[in-house]
């Protein structure tokens, strides 16, 4: 209760926190868009951090501290994307009528942020990796992406797909990487899952193209979405298909082999699919909005099985964390869930209550009436009920 009570104290989100450092370090409003990017990706560096945790547990205060700077790395690395990518779009924004911090807000000062952010990103975890070299080469790659991805001269944003694939890249690999790295046995999962996150944040950047054409209309930006929007959609379903049954089964397993009530993260998963599915999107949007939402269904239900196995574990803090930092993924389904599920059963079961009451209630004194008439006694007549009568035969 009290991790909910925290959680509503932040707004139900992460991103007005964001929002309001943001704000202070640019010293201008924002309505800072790629926020979501916290809901969407930040959500994988805090489980590969807990997993280095659980693999080679330290003390309380340790993990306090890795807690708060890996909070730091990754509002450093969103506001480093979001600079980067404004630094170098501030006439494509203009045409497009987009907002760019760059055109309300000192660019001395923001190149000043991007700098201390990149550095940041890149030092920040050296001093704990046991592999600070790894570290320091994948940390150096993100702010490398950025640029790669959005300057002028080589803009890879309008080179095709070379566009989803280094933002893929630099949103979902990177940051998992480095904190991947940090671990002992880092080299032997490190491949694997930036493999997976690659192919896993592929319809995402494929949708984020579709669902800015208008403004790449507008500025005559030729993004791969633009250019082949049939093609991005059909690549959405081929990669969402692709993750959600590699997350099917690997949660098969994973719940199987290291849980050990199984039946708990089952019953969790079954109300997410049922809060996800009851919503009738698909036909309020287009079948390919439909698709997208129902593939991001993939954090909730990995954050699910994280914070069960935590549990289990008996790794409280990383339990609380998780609730306080992402627990926003669930919120909007527990309202869901009260107000679809628990409130109409509530109400089903107050109204059978009265009915098994009256039900039973007439029953019974059926029951006595016809008692009584067996032994030539009618209740009716001498309009009494069964205790009347016995007293009235005990005063006799």
């Amino acid at each position: 209760m009290l991790l909910l009570m925290i959680h509503v104290y932040l707004s139900a989100s992460m991103e007005p926190v964001i929002h309001r450092i943001l704000e202070a370090v640019t010293r201008r409003k924002t309505t800072l868009e790629n926020v979501n990017w916290w809901n969407s990706a930040a959500m994988y560096p805090f489980i590969f951090l807990g997993i280095c945790h659980l693999a080679s547990p330290t003390s309380t205060s340790r993990l306090i501290l890795e807690l708060l700077m890996l909070l730091v790395f990754v509002l450093s690395y969103a506001f480093m994307i979001r600079l980067i990518n404004d630094r170098f779009d501030i006439d494509s924004d203009a045409l497009g009528g987009k907002r760019n911090l760059y055109n309300t807000t000192s660019g001395a000062w923001l190149d000043f942020l991007i700098v201390c952010f990149a550095l940041l990103v890149v030092f920040i975890w050296t001093p704990l990796s046991k592999n600070p070299y790894l570290t320091i080469i994948i940390a150096s790659f993100a702010p490398i992406a950025g640029i790669l991805y959005s300057h002028r001269l080589i803009r890879l944003k309008e080179r095709g797909f070379w566009a989803a694939l280094t933002d893929s890249v630099y949103v979902f690999v990177l940051p998992s990487a480095v904190l991947i790295s940090i671990g002992s046995k880092s080299e032997f999962v490190l491949f694997g899952a930036c493999m997976f996150l690659w192919i896993y944040g592929l319809p995402n950047m494929l949708y984020h193209h579709l669902a800015d054409l208008d403004h790449d209309e507008l500025s005559n930006t030729r993004t791969f979405g633009r250019s082949y929007p049939e093609l991005s959609k059909k690549l959405i379903k081929v990669f969402s298909l692709i993750v959600s049954l590699s997350i099917l089964l690997a949660l098969g397993y994973g719940t199987l082999k290291f849980l050990d009530r199984p039946y708990v993260f089952c019953i969790v998963f079954g109300l997410l699919i049922w809060t996800e599915f009851s919503r009738d999107t698909r036909s309020k949007h287009s079948y390919l909005l439909w698709i997208h939402t129902k593939w991001f269904l993939a954090r909730q239900v990995l954050l699910a099985f994280f914070l069960c196995y935590t549990w289990m574990e008996e790794a409280y803090v990383l339990f609380g964390a998780g609730i306080i930092l992402f627990g926003q993924l669930f919120w909007w389904r527990l309202v869901s869930l009260y107000t679809n599920i628990l409130m109409p059963t509530l109400r089903l079961i107050r109204k059978l209550y009265f009915l098994i009451r009256k039900g039973s209630s007439l029953g019974v004194n059926y029951s006595i009436y016809w008692l009584f008439r067996l032994f030539g006694v009618n209740l009716k007549t001498l309009n009494t009920s069964a205790m009347g009568y016995f007293r009235s035969r005990l005063k006799k």
